[in-house]
């Protein structure tokens, strides 16, 4: 599944381009996976092996992605917290020489409403965006998905150490439970489906204080955005 020659040569060129004084270089690492998962039980696996979890799915493009961890947090605050963070994402991203078609992708959510002077502080930023360590992405039926391993390699990174990292990751977050034999499509039942979408409203409830103004997203260079209720 993961070619270590290669992880390993993608390490090293963005760490050596990073100590010539080019800057933080991105780093995403892509390989098909022959074992295709189910996404809702790739991500259900994986939030139980992390403290950042995303899943994503669209109805346009039928386009699904699956992110987990996070190796980049992009925050922005008041009414420029979206020129904010496109610029600090724009400034990587534009340096990345993915190893694969998928574009690296910064998940997240922002408030509709920035926080007012002498307002209570809220438990996110006013924007959040994140690189996941780890993102799976499937683009149909037929075809197997894309894994892509997500970092920032800077002029103090140590190449062999951080491809290191990436592959135990990898594996960390992949792994099955002993005896799944699951593979996608699986049928979703209509309760199922209510169940996780109602969860998914509790931890945002949960986790920001200004509920009502939240929408996650996903975007990525190149690839307009698309968001969620």
């Amino acid at each position: 599944m993961i070619d270590e020659h290669s992880l390993s040569a993608a390490c090293a060129d963005a760490v050596a381009a990073a100590r010539r004084g080019d800057g933080p270089r991105l780093v995403s690492y892509q390989t098909r996976l022959d074992r295709p998962d189910d996404p809702v039980d790739l991500w259900d696996r994986m939030r139980t092996r992390t403290d950042r979890t995303f899943f994503w799915s669209s109805a346009w493009t039928g386009r699904r992605t699956v992110a987990a961890g996070s190796v980049l947090d992009l925050a922005g605050y008041g009414p420029d917290r979206f020129s904010q963070v496109h610029r600090a994402w724009s400034a990587l991203a534009d340096a990345g020489h993915p190893t694969g078609p998928v574009v690296p992708s910064v998940v997240g959510g922002f408030a509709f409403r920035p926080a007012a002077p002498g307002e209570r502080e809220a438990a996110l930023p006013d924007a959040l965006l994140w690189l996941p360590s780890l993102q799976v992405t499937w683009d149909g039926l037929d075809d197997p998905p894309w894994l892509a391993l997500n970092a920032v390699a800077r002029p103090s990174t140590e190449p062999v150490a951080l491809a290191t990292e990436l592959t135990t990751t990898a594996r960390r977050l992949l792994r099955r439970a002993a005896g799944s034999t699951q593979s996608w499509p699986r049928p979703r039942s209509i309760p199922f489906v209510r169940c996780r979408l109602c969860c998914v409203v509790r931890r945002i409830q949960h986790c920001w204080s200004r509920p009502s103004t939240w929408l996650s997203w996903a975007t990525s260079r190149n690839s307009g955005t698309r968001c969620s209720p």
